[in-house]
């Protein structure tokens, strides 16, 4: 929950080195201001075209969202078209309250005081989202009807519901426990690319609630330029020179063994660790797919496979005492830092070393969170704090014998060996389905990516028969998809997608999570533990009451609700950061022994 009462309001600022500015703290702002009113200064432009020479202009910008990514949940970086949300309470509730009156000029404030906000966005109707959001809506949808003289009442209708549906999914993690009074750092939203007409009024809206905005494209204003051709509500900076748009630069992913010190030097507190040392590209070099027909879907060549290899992992085991167990393999399947592996590669260990192509083992990242676990079909998801670039999974996972696939994996220790070879049948062991195949596997493997030639996940590669020649199997990636699909799953990367960071005065803890049954799905436990990468000094806030009320609040209201969401009725909650354990329980709507230690 967004935690200030205070009203808000937000003046623009200007910029001639838009990319340096947009990261200068709030309180080195011209014209920030804290008290009853609160003034936020924003930058929110418009750069278009490029600057000489482009290569120093492509890296600057990686340099800048990588420096970003360092307020996790408070950066948003849209490279494509945000996608159409529509939920069906959020439709049906406007509907049932919409009128043609609100068409007219003048019937605006009407509009957003009969469609309220804490009814359509119970949990993000306080603080900005409760006083500054009417104000926006009520400036966006005055600047919609001005620009669009002819509308009719039900695309006006439709640009609303839109809106709000938006503002559901993006603003709600993006503003979470913000508190202009105190914080350093304010959201901050990239969007790179063609933008369409609603989506340029979403992101001024969001720039009213306090948001920075920077739309880039190196060719055109487009639709930017077209809503806001009086520069009103944004300001526009022309490059050098234009280009046709390219991919967005692929930030460098580094490894996590940073001090504190460094982190602060850098100008932000993440929720996501930045890496420092030895890097590597977590997005692929562009793949091109041979497609003369344009259906989107043809077959890759063995070297455009290859450079799959930047989003599988090695993953290394360790016991509570920090011993190594064994080392196996993994596949990014999420822009979130998800991984799959096999369960049989995380069996009896403590927390994990996740290893990308060009880091050292000195360097790797260590996280405790296992996101779910299926120990029958010998499937796993792990999660680290890091935006990565994704495998897709075949929908299908249509194979049949001969068909050719590939492999990824570590075998011995050897990184992101690749391979091909052929589907040579499909077995089934105690009930569970097995893709047998002749691409070599070895110890080490296990977790690796199974891909068929369109460069999708077809299965894990996870066993092999010592005595036979090429004979090995694989996980078939329809597991993988059953185990997304289980409620536990989303709740539990709903819970680190946005809670794994708590924010308190001039503080941000990390955690990593851990998740277990107890009994039975209606027994559960939910442990925030501290991550081995933060070292937050907590002792001047150990015995602080007003510490103590906000993380009880932060946790209690918002793992409740996330529970109640996927029906989870009863589950155990505990979280350690430094000398504190904080636990309590949940029963069908009671909050039981609810208990702080000091260790």
């Amino acid at each position: 929950m967004i935690n200030i009462s205070k009203p808000i309001k937000t003046t623009l600022l200007y910029s001639d080195k838009i990319m340096d500015d947009i990261t200068t703290p709030l309180a080195n702002r011209k014209g920030f201001s804290k008290g009853a009113s609160t003034v936020i200064p924003v930058y929110c432009y418009r750069s278009i075209g490029v600057s000489d020479p482009n290569e120093d202009y492509y890296k600057k910008l990686a340099d800048l969202d990588n420096k970003l990514s360092g307020l996790g949940h408070m950066y948003l970086r849209f490279t494509e078209n945000i996608p159409i949300l529509i939920e069906n309470d959020i439709s049906i509730e406007i509907n049932k309250l919409w009128q043609d009156s609100f068409l007219h000029i003048t019937a605006t404030e009407n509009l957003i005081s009969v469609c309220n906000i804490p009814a359509l966005l119970p949990d993000i109707s306080i603080g900005p989202l409760g006083n500054a959001l009417q104000n926006g809506l009520i400036d966006i949808i005055n600047l919609y009807k001005k620009n669009s003289p002819s509308v009719t009442s039900t695309i006006l209708k439709n640009l609303y519901i839109k809106l709000i549906c938006w503002l559901k999914k993006f603003a709600c993690p993006t503003f979470r426990n913000i508190d202009f009074q105190k914080t350093e750092y304010n959201p901050k939203i990239i969007y790179y690319g063609n933008i369409k007409e609603h989506e340029v009024y979403f992101i001024l809206l969001l720039s009213k609630l306090g948001a920075d905005v920077l739309y880039i494209n190196t060719l055109t204003d487009g639709k930017f330029g077209e809503v806001d051709n009086g520069n009103a509500h944004s300001a526009l900076i022309k490059l050098a020179r234009t280009e046709e748009l390219k991919s967005f630069p692929a930030k460098v992913m580094q490894s996590n063994n940073i001090p504190p010190a460094s982190i602060n030097n850098i100008g932000f507190s993440p929720s996501i660790p930045i890496p420092a040392q030895s890097s590597v590209p977590i997005t692929a070099p562009p793949i091109t797919r041979r497609d003369p027909s344009g259906s989107g879907k043809r077959e890759m060549s063995l070297e455009e496979l290859a450079a799959l290899s930047s989003s599988t992992v090695m993953i290394i085991a360790f016991n509570d005492k920090g011993e190594f167990i064994r080392r196996g393999s993994g596949v990014v399947i999420g822009s979130n830092g998800l991984i799959a592996t096999n369960y049989h590669v995380l069996q009896n260990a403590c927390f994990f070393g996740v290893l990308f192509e060009g880091m050292s083992e000195e360097n790797l990242y260590e996280t405790y969170t296992v996101i779910n676990a299926n120990v029958h079909k010998d499937t796993a998801l792990i999660k680290i704090n890091f935006r990565t670039q994704p495998i897709e999974i075949s929908k299908t996972g249509d194979l049949v014998r001969g068909q050719r696939v590939v492999a990824i994996g570590s075998p011995f220790g050897l990184m992101n060996t690749f391979s091909d070879g052929i589907v040579s049948g499909f077995r089934k062991y105690d009930r569970f389905e097995f893709i047998q195949i002749t691409t070599p596997t070895s110890a080490g493997s296990s977790g690796g990516a199974l891909l068929n030639m369109f460069g999708e996940l077809v299965g894990l590669t996870t066993a092999g028969f010592d005595e036979g020649q090429n004979l090995n199997l694989a996980v078939p990636s329809k597991y993988i998809i059953d185990l997304l699909e289980n409620n536990f799953t989303a709740f539990n990367l709903e819970v680190m997608d946005n809670y794994n960071t708590f924010r308190f005065d001039r503080i941000a803890i990390q955690f990593d999570g851990f998740f277990s049954y107890l009994s039975n799905e209606r027994d559960y436990k939910v442990a925030l533990l501290q991550s081995r990468y933060d070292q937050t000094n907590l002792l001047y806030y150990e015995r602080d009451k007003f510490f103590i009320e906000a993380v009880e609040k932060y946790y209690i209201e918002n793992i409740k609700n996330t529970a109640m969401k996927y029906r989870i009725e009863k589950y155990e909650f505990e979280l350690m950061a430094g000398k504190i354990f904080f636990t309590y329980t949940y029963d069908r709507g009671r909050i039981v022994n609810k208990n702080w230690k000091y260790t």
